[in-house]
């Protein structure tokens, strides 16, 4: 592979990577607090209230972050930094228009939106903060890490979402303390989003536009609408597909909303390797695409898959071995989720390695296989909850992410087939996969003969080493690369 594509993606997935860290340490500390300071049913109201937040987030500023994302790393290798600040403007612009819109009418109807839930009328007070404060700010945290990520600068995505974190964690927990229950959780997103914009806007985003070039007209952008709504449309439904669990739960009780949230944020820590990895290649594959170099491409996507399944692999082994033991590290009313926690974690496997496609096929221009992707398997997902949930409630939750999921990895093989897009190596896929599932079948044997879980997971964990040393899973050459880029990176420029 060429040594700066190479680079560009091993050291943006490196960025991604800590970014992926930063949100699943610091979220699972946030979740650990809050589950020990008040009681389930107060995060059930807040992850309801976040996931309706969500669902209307999807549609806005996750769609305008992949456009911008794409479409800069496009204009920026063509040495029209003018047009990158255009696209970027216009995706502000286009996700900033939607939200308006829909902060507006969620707020206006909060009364009979909450009540569709819950009798509880602290919930429509819930609804407008994170309509008027939380869901903005997001927004446009989003397209400021597309326009991060169009420019090869993870590190500022990074620092962006520390600075979130650490804020968020803050002030929920001082206003919980104070007696402000679910509002308090609700302020600390909602501040700690705009906290975070403020100083991603005066540290970071003003660095990439200093020195605009090019003459290329910035006034035909066409073509970047046309590519958005395939991504709105695709990504918000894959957000309501995967936040219609939190709402059918919630008509049932806040209790199951934090159960399954839990479980669901837990699992996530499975993919974030891989959602690292896709993101970082986007903007990359984008290039290669424009150059023509279909070869130096195949090589760094199927490097990718390779070793972010690889480097996932110890995730999946502890949470599919030890899920009740991590659940009840939060508290004791949560292992009651161990099963579904397991079923998440295999979803999370699954689709991650679809989140990969998917972000190649929008590095090569096919936004339309993307929204047939997502369209698709949001329908099975959606579907299969409002079967499931009303008879399993929190595993039917946790079924229907699984189906949904394989629905998406199908759809997202035929079109790679079909099309003769790339040259997969399923080597890449298979012999990292079976490592891992002979790695687990020791440890669950151990595990079921000795009940000794820690027994099971070091055996699983020396299994799985073995394994990519005897299989040569990944070359020496690529370790010294992957240690150079990040010790190299570690200097934050």
């Amino acid at each position: 592979m060429d040594n700066e594509i190479f680079h560009k993606v091993t050291q943006g997935s490196y960025y991604m990577i800590i970014d992926q860290a930063i949100n699943y340490i610091l979220g699972f500390l946030f979740w650990l607090v809050l589950a020990k300071l008040t009681v389930p049913a107060v995060l059930g109201q807040v992850m309801l209230t976040t996931a309706i937040a969500g669902i209307v987030l999807g549609f806005a500023g996750y769609g305008a972050q992949v456009t911008i994302s794409k479409y800069v790393a496009e204009y920026n290798a063509k040495g029209m930094t003018n047009i990158s600040k255009s696209v970027f403007a216009l995706g502000l612009k286009i996700g900033l228009i939607v939200i308006a819109i829909a902060a507006t009418a969620s707020v206006l109807f909060s009364s009979q939106l909450a009540a569709a839930f819950s009798s509880d009328s602290s919930l429509v007070g819930l609804i407008i903060v994170a309509m008027l404060i939380f869901l903005p700010s997001q927004t446009i945290i989003a397209c400021f890490n597309g326009a991060f990520q169009g420019s090869h600068k993870m590190k500022y995505t990074a620092l962006t979402d520390l600075i979130y974190q650490v804020s968020r964690l803050f002030i929920a927990v001082v206003l919980i303390i104070l007696g402000f229950e679910s509002l308090g959780v609700l302020l600390g997103f909602a501040f700690g989003s705009v906290i975070a914009t403020i100083c991603a806007y005066s540290l970071f985003l003003r660095k990439l536009f200093n020195n605009v070039t090019g003459t290329g007209s910035p006034t035909n952008l066409r073509h970047v609408v046309r590519f958005s709504v395939f991504n709105y449309l695709s990504i918000g439904l894959s957000t309501l597909s995967i936040q219609i669990g939190y709402l059918l739960l919630g008509i049932q009780s806040f209790d199951s909303v934090a159960v399954f949230g839990i479980s669901a944020l837990m699992s996530g820590v499975v993919g974030g390797i891989m959602v690292s990895v896709s993101r970082a290649i986007i903007p990359s594959t984008s290039e290669q695409w424009q150059k023509e170099d279909k070869t130096g491409m195949n090589i760094m996507i199927n490097t990718a898959f390779r070793l972010s399944i690889i480097a996932s692999g110890f995730l999946y082994i502890l949470l599919i071995i030890a899920p009740e033991q991590i659940l009840t590290l939060l508290s004791d009313k949560y292992s009651i989720a161990s099963s579904s926690l397991q079923i998440l974690v295999v979803a999370a496997i699954i689709s991650s390695l679809t989140g990969l496609f998917v972000s190649v096929l929008n590095g090569i221009g096919k936004p339309k296989y993307v929204a047939k992707i997502g369209v698709i398997s949001s329908i099975a997902l959606i579907a299969s909850s409002i079967v499931l949930i009303p008879l399993l409630r929190v595993e039917g939750a946790a079924l229907s992410v699984f189906n949904g999921s394989l629905v998406g990895i199908s759809l997202s093989l035929y079109y790679f087939k079909k099309e003769h897009i790339l040259k997969i190596s399923y080597g890449s896929l298979l012999k990292p996969v079976v490592s891992i599932l002979l790695s687990l079948a020791v440890g669950i044997g151990i595990s079921a003969i000795t009940g000794n879980i820690l027994a099971a997971l070091i055996s699983s964990a020396m299994i799985y080493t073995l394994l990519i040393r005897t299989l040569r899973l990944v070359s020496y050459s690529e370790i010294t690369g992957l240690v150079h880029i990040a010790t190299k990176s570690i200097r934050l420029k």
